[in-house]
């Protein structure tokens, strides 16, 4: 199998070890952010994809999130 976002071996979840570890630090900040903003998951992956200070390896995965929820929902319709 390959990483969902960059197409490198993939470790778990369909993500390389690189992004894997970045997914990771995405979901534990999740909670201190939601707290702190009353965010959904949807607009968390936003703010992240949209900060300029954001690095790029965590927008990557911030942006293939988003791209899954929307075919998720196109699914469902």
């Amino acid at each position: 199998m390959i990483c969902r976002v960059c197409h490198r071996e993939d470790s778990k979840l369909g993500l390389c070890h690189l992004h894997q570890e970045v997914y990771q630090t995405i979901a534990e900040n999740y909670d201190s952010w939601r707290k702190a903003l009353n965010l959904s998951w949807k607009e968390y992956l936003s703010e992240i994809e949209q900060n300029p200070l954001t690095g790029e390896w965590i927008k990557e995965v911030a942006k293939k999130l988003i791209e899954e929820e929307k075919t998720k929902n196109v699914q469902k319709s």
